[in-house]
């Protein structure tokens, strides 16, 4: 019946299709009118009623953890319940009320006037035997369960949706979870609220997501895929049942109403739903601390030991290297910002927290900040935010919500980064103001993918990587026009301090050694160089930056038939390009990468 009921109730507005249940319990279950009605109207209010507790304590708890006020939502709950309970106990006088009123009604058939007395008066009857029968107290408590045991069901399919793109238990509050279902489906419960309630849920859905706190991308994301997978299985379920009790044995020739109750067997019911219930809840709730697992980024693998060499290689550079080597490395379990001596001493941590990748750090030109992106994990839709934290690793500010590997302009005072793998964004460093600076005039890449930006020192230039061409190409535009002009095959493209210069890799097979290798590309008349590629052991280049204006080239390298970005070994090498002299940096079984020059200018210790 319940699975019947819910195929029909987004077909008509606010529900109305629900009405269905009383019609398939009075032809196919042989049960008269009155109590049909009187178990429908009486289940519907106390399933409305089960909400409000649970609204109110929601309420409260999701707001103040986003900082909001709980206020109106605290309210509405209050409202919804005293409404709820009057009609509740309202329900006989509101029946002899309908009786009434249809004695006047003098343009309805005699007939059915009778029909509808007869019914509402045995709805009344029934309703009142109910209430003596004692079963209001089961009935809201048996509400209750099912409204936790389905918000349960709801929340883990939620969280089976965003698992793939990082999201953990720890990251779906469940009052916020359910505040944001809630709202979806009182959104539908309207007059008009779309074809099978496509339409109001889903931009309801999206906005009470966006206010507790979800990414706007991941609320409009999961407005639109939660509710179509639930529905179509939904429907799926409600068909099939509607088919079987269709059936010629589900139809019944004799009443099954019945006054007789086990008490003893109702309540030993209850309890055990009380018990199931109680442990989902415990489940979720530990589940939500549950911290991000520490083996996701580390791959087995073993240190190399610097030869005499290499070791004074590193000291020798020491001497004239203007500053240390930042960088984010996976060596604590999840990715962290780092920041070491040229010479491979005094490794120091800026910030790791071992629930989450703190990733792509970029200093302010006097070294005294560092930006960065934050994320619950590396894969490449998902969420993550832009961060910036003092050189000691003190006083973490988030600047945005929304976006990933971040860069400060010449001047320190803007912040660029990428947003959703579509757009590049521009921030004011101390007053906010997001703009979007690429592809916002040229809408020749508003269906394809633009990531990795790095923006030239004049603020002329952004240079990015696409799969505009099928593949990915590094591309670089003119901001203000947003005429963009293709370089080659290859990604990760980086601007040399002259604006004219980029630094790309060129990862084109048979061409570049060990499959990938730094060149540089001339915009003035479109030629390239060999900046660095090398052969085995190391010589899959990645990742490359320029400093200390353009004497040095910062880059990681792995070993051959390695590539991964997230658990490769990749090593920090330094090549001298006024001497053509190269030194590797560090010797360790981690990935480290996107090296960057840490001024002394600040804080030189």
């Amino acid at each position: 019946m319940v699975l019947v009921r819910n195929f029909f109730s987004d077909l008509l507005p606010a529900r109305l299709g629900s009405l269905i249940y009383i019609f398939i319990v009075n032809t196919r279950l042989a049960i008269p009118i009155g109590p049909a009605t009187s178990s429908f109207a009486i289940a519907f209010l106390f399933d409305i009623l089960a909400v409000v507790p649970l609204i109110l304590l929601a309420s409260w708890a999701a707001t103040i953890k986003v900082q909001i006020s709980s206020l109106p939502l605290i309210l509405g709950g209050v409202i919804l319940g005293g409404i709820t309970l009057l009609l509740i106990y309202s329900l006989p006088k509101l029946c002899n009320f309908f009786v009434s009123l249809l004695t006047k009604f003098q343009f309805v058939k005699a007939r059915w006037k009778n029909e509808l007395t007869k019914a509402i008066s045995s709805t009344g009857e029934e309703i009142v035997k109910t209430k003596q029968a004692g079963l209001y107290t089961p009935v809201m408590v048996l509400s209750i369960l099912i409204r936790i045991t389905k918000y349960a069901s709801l929340y883990t399919f939620l969280y089976a949706l965003l698992h793939p793109i990082g999201y953990s238990w720890h990251d779906l509050y469940v009052p916020s979870v359910f505040l944001g279902i809630c709202a979806s489906e009182l959104a539908a419960s309207l007059p008009i609220s779309g074809i099978a309630a496509f339409g109001a849920y889903e931009g309801t859905w999206a906005l009470t997501f966006e206010l507790l706190g979800f990414p706007g991308h991941i609320a409009k994301l999961t407005a639109i895929s939660h509710h179509l997978f639930t529905q179509v299985y939904g429907y799926l379920l409600g068909a099939f049942a509607l088919v079987l009790i269709m059936l010629p044995f589900f139809k019944k020739e004799d009443s099954l109403v019945s006054d007789e109750y086990s008490r003893e067997t109702n309540y030993r019911f209850y309890s055990r739903i009380v018990t199931s219930s109680l442990l989902i809840l415990l489940v979720l709730f530990g589940l939500s601390k549950v911290p991000l697992a520490k083996s996701e980024g580390v791959q087995n693998t073993k240190a190399d030991q610097p030869t005499k060499a290499e070791k004074e290689a590193r000291v020798q550079l020491a001497k004239y290297f203007p500053g240390k080597i930042l960088f984010d490395s996976n060596r604590s379990g999840t990715f962290g910002i780092y920041f070491i001596n040229i010479d491979g001493t005094k490794l120091r941590r800026v910030i790791d927290d071992p629930n989450w990748h703190e990733m792509y750090p970029d200093p302010s030109p006097n070294g005294k900040l560092i930006v960065f992106s934050r994320a619950k994990t590396y894969s490449r839709r998902a969420p993550s935010e832009v961060w910036i934290v003092e050189r000691n690793g003190k006083s973490p500010k988030r600047l945005s919500l929304d976006g990933t590997y971040p860069t400060f302009s010449a001047d320190g005072k803007t912040i660029y980064f990428e947003r959703q793998r579509k757009k590049v964004m521009a921030i004011d460093l101390y007053g906010g103001n997001e703009r979007e600076i690429f592809p916002a005039k040229n809408k020749k890449f508003k269906r394809y993918q633009v990531v990795k930006p790095r923006v030239s020192s004049d603020g002329r230039w952004v240079a990015f990587t696409s799969d505009r061409k099928g593949q990915w190409t590094a591309w670089y535009a003119e901001i203000k026009t947003g005429q963009a002009f293709r370089i080659h095959k290859g990604c990760e493209p980086v601007f040399f301090s002259d604006s004219n210069r980029l630094a790309w890799v060129k990862n084109v097979r048979d061409v570049a050694k060990e499959r990938s290798g730094i060149y540089t590309y001339n915009i003035s008349n479109r030629s390239f160089e060999i900046l660095e590629d090398a052969g085995p052991p190391r010589g899959h280049e990645y990742m490359p930056t320029l400093a200390a204006n353009d004497r040095y080239l910062l880059y990681s390298v792995c070993r051959p038939k390695e590539h991964s970005h997230q658990s490769a070994n990749y090593q920090i090498f330094v090549k001298d390009l006024k001497t053509q002299t190269k030194t590797r940096i560090t010797f360790d079984a981690y990935t480290n990468r996107w090296s960057k020059l840490l001024s002394h200018k600040e804080n030189p210790d």
